[in-house]
């Protein structure tokens, strides 16, 4: 689950603001999945530009190895997307080849307890 406060963080230093108590909240119901409405002026726009930022310029491009495995809700391998629909066999097998730990790291996705199993 993300952390609500740092993505008003985020959000903050992103827009050199300081969102008001109603706008955290806001942020805390876009965490949750809520569906939300909010009259005009409200910073609406604003704040779901940021979080999509956070998503795509934080979460998007880093793994979180601190997590134990056990605790995703769930884990997509190479395996779960058609062969070819995002990299041909060879680069597969090329990977495979090249760096066996590596591999299972980036492509199997295990890592820490997952990776003895």
């Amino acid at each position: 689950m993300l952390k609500t406060s740092e993505v008003i963080n985020y959000i903050e230093k992103m827009y050199d603001i300081k969102l008001m108590d109603y706008q955290k909240e806001f942020v805390k119901h876009i965490v949750q999945g809520d569906v939300i409405y909010t009259p005009r002026c409200f910073g609406r726009s604003m704040i779901y530009n940021g979080y999509a930022d956070y998503l795509k310029n934080v979460i998007g491009k880093e793994t979180d190895y601190s997590v134990d495995p056990n605790d995703f809700d769930k884990v997509y391998t190479y395996r779960d997307v058609p062969m070819g629909a995002l990299y041909p066999s060879e680069h597969i097998e090329s990977a495979m080849n090249k760096n066996k730990k590596l591999f299972e790291k980036e492509y199997e996705c295990k890592y820490g307890l997952n990776a003895e199993s």
